[in-house]
């Protein structure tokens, strides 16, 4: 259990440092409010769990529709939203969110995304 956090914490930190504390669509500086998101997902590949290439850094909000695949980045590393959540009825709650829709991620000074592992995540979104 230990060595699990051990883990996970040099994780968010190389993520988050790679990315200079700061959300890579929003610009969220808000240490508290952001995670280090996993592109493919800890349970599914142990090998890319500790890859920092295999993480963004992302807010609370964005982190959650990457999660649920109703976001997912473009070859292009431009933001794109799922058709489902973007038909949603609520259009004025999810504006912040989609307002960032076609943005390209703000680059790491390090650790730049895998673009196998982005187009992983994006295939399973569609």
């Amino acid at each position: 259990m230990v060595r699990v956090r051990v883990n996970q914490h040099f994780f968010r930190t190389a993520v988050l440092s790679a990315y200079d504390y700061k959300c890579c669509i929003t610009g969220l500086a808000v240490p508290e409010l952001l995670v280090a998101s996993h592109i493919v997902p800890w349970a599914d590949d142990p090998k890319q769990r500790m890859n920092p290439r295999n993480g963004l850094c992302l807010n609370a909000l964005h982190d959650r529709a990457f999660d649920r695949r109703l976001m997912f980045f473009d070859q292009d590393l431009k933001v794109q939203f799922h058709p489902e959540l973007k038909s949603r009825s609520n259009r004025e709650g999810l504006e912040w969110l989609l307002n960032y829709e076609g943005l390209p991620i703000r680059p790491p000074r390090k650790f730049k995304p895998d673009l196998e592992l982005i187009e992983a995540h994006a295939a399973g979104c569609l």
